[in-house]
């Protein structure tokens, strides 16, 4: 799926709310999704030897694309908090509306800069 697929599958959820207490859940599930495709692609075509490493090692090769910026630490702690998002327990409550607005601006800011896309304002 790519990173706009994802997105549109984000608002296409949160439009319809047919899944329910499921639903912030797989919201996380597609922005993790459009936040590590725009990764993947990215580094395809700027830092290949990076796509065999680890996933934590490709987040910090961001770094070296968004110097100045404090988009590549804001990617990083996104990915971690969607990664924690996915993995279901009991005991933890499913992310908050709050939450998920923040992640998804994160990820289709990101988006956007790697992929260069004017079409992912969200919709």
């Amino acid at each position: 799926m790519t990173p706009d697929a994802a997105l549109r599958a984000v608002s296409r959820i949160r439009a319809s709310e047919v899944l329910g207490r499921a639903g912030p859940r797989s919201e996380a599930m597609l922005l993790r999704s459009a936040l590590e495709g725009a990764l993947s692609d990215w580094l395809c075509g700027n830092a290949k030897g990076a796509q065999a490493a680890n996933f934590s090692v490709q987040l910090q090769v961001l770094h070296v694309r968004f110097p100045d910026s404090e988009l590549a630490g804001r990617v990083a702690w996104t990915w971690d908090a969607l990664s924690r998002a996915t993995h279901f327990n009991g005991y933890v409550l499913p992310p908050g509306r709050k939450q998920l607005d923040e992640w998804e601006a994160c990820v289709r800011e990101f988006v956007a800069a790697v992929c260069g896309s004017p079409g992912h304002a969200r919709v």
